[in-house]
């Protein structure tokens, strides 16, 4: 992972305070990260994209409240908000979002074939599915987000692990 102090992109412009790089480059994930409540992630993340020349977005806050209320916010196939604590919260949770946006990243640029770019694309859809549910069951309590158990009984993880989203 780079910082925001390499330049890869636009001039002046601080947007993308890190990068995963991922196949050697071919598949970038900008990460951006705040202390205070953002309303506009989408357009942040379109020049942190730009800037970068990145495929995917991961937003990191503390709160929910900063986070409009929410965990997690799926903002599209390849862009999540995520709400996380280190402190507290489980770190799996992160490391599957950083998953996600990595395999998405991959398929939004890979140049295999049109079946094979489908089918990934089709599970990672399904497995964004599966990670929104995550802030449902953090708001209905009974969850413990340090070791994340109840989420595991109530979401289907194999569906993060999924061969077609496996890179």
């Amino acid at each position: 992972m780079t910082n925001g102090s390499t330049f890869t992109g636009v001039l002046n412009t601080d947007k993308g305070d890190g990068l995963f790089t991922v196949d050697v480059g071919a598949a970038r994930v900008v990460i951006e990260m705040t202390d205070s409540p953002r309303d506009k992630w989408s357009e942040y993340f379109d020049e942190a994209e730009r800037n970068r020349h990145a495929a995917a977005s991961l937003g990191l806050v503390r709160t929910p409240t900063q986070n409009g209320g929410r965990s997690i916010r799926v903002l599209g196939p390849r862009r999540i908000v995520l709400a996380f604590d280190p402190e507290s919260d489980n770190p799996e949770l992160l490391q599957t979002a950083v998953m996600m946006l990595r395999a998405s990243a991959l398929a939004a640029t890979a140049r295999k074939g049109a079946h094979q770019t489908a089918t990934a694309e089709e599970k990672i859809t399904e497995a964004m599915a599966q990670l929104e549910k995550i802030d449902e069951v953090k708001k209905g309590g009974g969850f413990d987000p340090k070791t994340g158990d109840e989420d595991r009984k109530l979401l289907h993880w194999d569906q993060f692990r999924h061969p077609a989203i496996a890179v």
